[in-house]
């Protein structure tokens, strides 16, 4: 676990900036809204219609972050090198909490050198891809902003579950501290107002969660009246649920209600309903066609289902086929709700590895708790061969995690240290590579708030702005 997890955080100290960063970072002039509104209530009561009025604790958490870890990491690094460190740590502790939480989900364990908990981990830590596969189940995003306003939150998300979890998982009475009760309603509201992601997969969740719960008993007192059976079915609720759930449901829809006036999702074009559902199923095929990795953990999750049939029956295994049946629907209802969500021209099929993050991340866990159940449940010669092809299926995820190559940041660091070096104000840069961008900036003017960013960041000593143009010297 230790090496997969320093590797990976060599690898995201190799990745190049993303185009993103320097406006939500400062931020840019049509990024000061949501900082100013946190609550979206100028939406709300004005109408008002600005960029991401859903998304206040993800722009703050990462303007708070790379307006002060940089700076404070050039205690030990230069200053272009502190931006790659922050990126790199932000990331790593990232994917750290992720791969804890999900070993914690799988083998009910926290303590980390519990031998369960420690197998669950080595089980999942491989399929974190950082290069590889990447681009088709990538949990954690090459750009550092996607990390933090798609991976932070759905983080966030399974802490937030974990106790509801473990109660229902092992079937004992849910027990919450009320200062933990305190902490729970703060990161409810918290995380409906922290990226795309989460709304979504509440309001699938939360609903159906309560409902189930109400529903048993209502079946078991199915012989009284039905204003008694609802209330029934409502008393039967652990009030810690109950208020935890409802609320966040209550902040989801209105986050929901937010997007809506987002005017991101008003640039860049926009396509009909019908034809963003048209596109849909060329967006699964996509998604598995362009790489192994998303088929292969489909391909094992399937294999395990079967195999847990053809044992004999236990309550484990039962439980189990549940949640396979679950996450199974679950992932269809999610991916039939996606084209509620707009259009971006860079999901030209609406699906895409960002938005698909819950999915991985459910396929993930079903993965290593159905392997750490059939590791310890098949016998003799099974037993022996199944664990073999685990070791060779770990195997091929690990293999296909190559160093970064194509997103390599050196040539940008060396962009960056010319910039820094250059007597111009106005420097003309090589188009070798981007710098800070999505593409080459040809127009110096669009280097406008990068070059803010940099400055604040004493990688310039003054404000310099830059273009790229071929280098003919």
């Amino acid at each position: 676990m230790l090496l997969d997890s320093s590797y990976s955080y060599w690898q995201h100290l190799h990745v190049a900036l993303d185009g993103d960063l320097a406006a939500l970072v400062l931020p840019a002039p049509w990024y000061q809204q949501v900082l100013r509104d946190p609550l979206g209530l100028h939406v709300l009561l004005r109408h008002e219609v600005y960029a991401a009025p859903n998304r206040f604790f993800a722009h703050l958490l990462l303007s708070s972050y790379f307006k002060n870890v940089p700076l404070l990491l050039q205690r030990w690094f230069s200053p272009i090198d502190s931006v790659y460190q922050a990126c790199a740590w932000l990331k790593i502790v990232v994917q750290v909490l992720l791969v804890y939480l999900l070993g914690v989900y799988i083998s009910g364990h926290k303590n980390v050198l519990n031998k369960s908990f420690l197998a669950a981990v080595i089980l999942i830590v491989p399929i974190f891809q950082t290069a590889g596969f990447n681009n088709q189940m990538g949990v954690i995003d090459k750009s550092v902003t996607y990390t933090v306003f798609y991976a932070v939150p759905l983080g966030l998300l399974l802490a937030f579950f974990l106790p509801f979890y473990r109660a229902a998982f092992n079937k004992t009475p849910l027990t919450i501290s009320a200062v933990g009760l305190g902490l729970l309603l703060l990161l409810a509201v918290v995380l409906s107002l922290n990226g795309p992601l989460v709304p979504g997969v509440v309001v699938l969740i939360c609903p159906w969660a309560l409902w189930m719960v109400g529903r048993r008993n209502a079946v078991a007192n199915s012989n009284v009246p039905l204003y008694a059976k609802i209330r029934g079915a409502i008393s039967s609720i652990p009030w810690a649920m109950l208020l935890c759930f409802g609320l966040i449901s209550a902040f989801c829809l209105y986050s929901l209600y937010l997007g809506q006036s987002n005017a991101e999702n008003l640039t860049g074009g926009t396509i009909s309903l019908l034809e963003r559902y048209s596109r849909l199923p060329l967006g699964i095929y996509e998604q598995l066609r362009i790489k192994l990795g998303l088929p292969l953990l489909l391909l094992i999750v399937w294999l395990n289902v079967y195999l847990i049939k053809r044992q004999p029956t236990t309550p484990e295994g039962q439980r189990l086929l549940t949640v396979a049946k679950w996450l199974g629907w679950f992932a269809l209802a999610y991916i039939l709700l996606l084209p509620l969500g707009g259009y971006r021209p860079y999901r030209y099929y609406i699906l895409r590895r960002d938005v698909i993050i819950p999915i991985v991340l459910g396929l993930i866990y079903f993965y290593g708790i159905s392997t750490y159940y059939l590791m310890t449940h098949l016998s003799g010669v099974y037993r022996s061969r199944y664990q073999i092809g685990v070791v060779a299926y770990l195997v091929v995820f690990m293999i296909a995690d190559k160093p970064i190559v194509s997103d390599n940041n050196a040539c940008e660091k060396e962009m960056l240290s010319k910039l820094a070096q250059a007597p111009e104000r106005i420097v003309r840069m090589p188009d070798n590579c981007t710098i800070m961008s999505w593409s080459i900036i040809t127009n110096q003017a669009d280097s406008e708030v990068n070059s803010d960013l940099l400055y604040f960041w004493h990688v310039t000593k003054e404000k310099k702005l830059y273009y790229q143009q071929p280098n003919t010297w």
